[in-house]
């Protein structure tokens, strides 16, 4: 598995301003270099949809994974939701401008938000 779901499950959840957690380390450094090899040219800023990219290799297995059963267990339990039935989409950026991904909340018909960040420490 690409993804710490042990940490994730340890992660406190911050209630204030509204439930949301932040989680540094969720892939470890050899899985978050393998998933940056294998990432996909990305045409410019903003979300793009999987189907206009090139999604292969150690890249597709993390979607996977994050669409995944056992991700969304986690999920659900750490905030208390049910799942069962509802719709995962997933875009992807390549670069992000100032204004994106901030922590925020969303529109009403969004129940949860994941923004996972392919960034060194630095």
């Amino acid at each position: 598995m690409l993804l710490n779901l042990e940490k994730l499950n340890d992660c406190e959840l911050q209630k204030e301003p509204y439930e949301h957690l932040v989680l540094d380390g969720f892939l470890d450094g050899q899985s978050l270099d393998a998933v940056r090899k294998d990432f996909p040219d990305v045409p410019s800023p903003g979300s793009h949809p999987p189907a206009n990219l090139n999604i292969t290799g150690v890249f597709e297995d993390l979607v996977a994974e994050l669409r995944g059963d056992s991700f969304k267990n986690v999920v659900q339990d750490k905030f208390d939701i049910d799942l069962t039935h509802r719709p995962t989409r997933y875009t992807v950026r390549g670069m992000c401008r100032k204004r994106d991904c901030k922590i925020h909340t969303d529109s009403k018909t969004k129940i949860i938000t994941v923004l996972l960040h392919l960034n060194d420490d630095n």
